[in-house]
């Protein structure tokens, strides 16, 4: 555990510490242009911190993305801007949030999106059942979130969808989770989406979710590996990355 616990530290630390080479950073081959980042998303790219105020623990903790890629950058270019239009209450209306961050994004014309959570609400959450199924108004509501993404000509990492069964009822009821043939045609929807869009990039989110839970993160340090036990990358509730877990989808990126 202890030695767990070392890499745990030496891999946050040495996230923020790491830089990427010049070309990369730059988008332009090592010019000088300014490399704009836009996020969006919901809780998972915001910052979701699991605390007392939602029953959890308050030894949990995590950082947002924006804040994990600025650590990652903020010496490599001083033109680059990272800006986060993600939000903690997309869940509560996917449909109007989703495009309002995406008019906040192409205001700035971002030369790169990242959207590893952007479709989570979209095909998660309370469905109305006006005509058909929950299966066919997750997928219908989907669509709308890919209709929106369509908008980027950009660069765009997309996130899939994870498993999110066995996350604290406090935080997401079993009604509000696709079930697994459903969630099965949402993936395979937004691969194929993606997969028409030389834009678009996928981000394994459903996989390294599903590592996470089940079997734990491989850590390869300058020391040698070091395996981080089932579930310690989420936070209590098991439905957000704590800091570990972002500092792991910050080193994937």
């Amino acid at each position: 555990m202890l030695n767990y616990c070392i890499a745990a530290a030496l891999l946050v630390s040495s996230l923020f510490a790491q830089q990427p080479d010049e070309g990369a950073t730059r988008g332009t081959g090592g010019t000088a242009e300014t490399l704009d980042c836009a996020i969006i998303g919901a809780s998972l790219s915001a910052g979701f911190v699991d605390g007392p105020l939602t029953g959890g623990e308050p030894d949990n903790r995590t950082v947002p993305l924006q804040a994990v890629l600025r650590g990652w950058l903020r010496d490599a270019d001083a033109d680059t801007k990272v800006r986060s239009a993600a939000d903690l209450m997309m869940f509560r209306d996917p449909k109007k949030k989703g495009p309002q961050q995406i008019e906040r994004s192409l205001a700035r014309q971002p030369d790169l999106v990242l959207a590893l959570d952007f479709l989570f609400w979209y095909a998660y959450g309370h469905m109305w059942l006006e005509d058909g199924t929950a299966e066919q108004a997750r997928l219908a509501r989907l669509e709308q979130g890919l209709a929106d993404l369509a908008r980027f000509q950009c660069p765009v990492i997309l996130g899939d969808l994870p498993d999110m069964k066995g996350a604290a009822r406090r935080m997401i009821s079993s009604s509000q989770i696709p079930s697994p043939e459903t969630l099965e045609k949402l993936n395979a929807r937004i691969a194929a989406w993606a997969a028409e869009r030389p834009n678009v990039v996928l981000f394994p989110v459903r996989r390294e979710v599903s590592v996470m839970k089940e079997e734990g993160i491989e850590l390869s340090l300058a020391d040698g590996k070091v395996q981080s036990p089932p579930g310690s990358m989420l936070q209590g509730d098991r439905l957000h990355p704590n800091r570990l877990g972002m500092a792991w989808v910050g080193y994937l990126l």
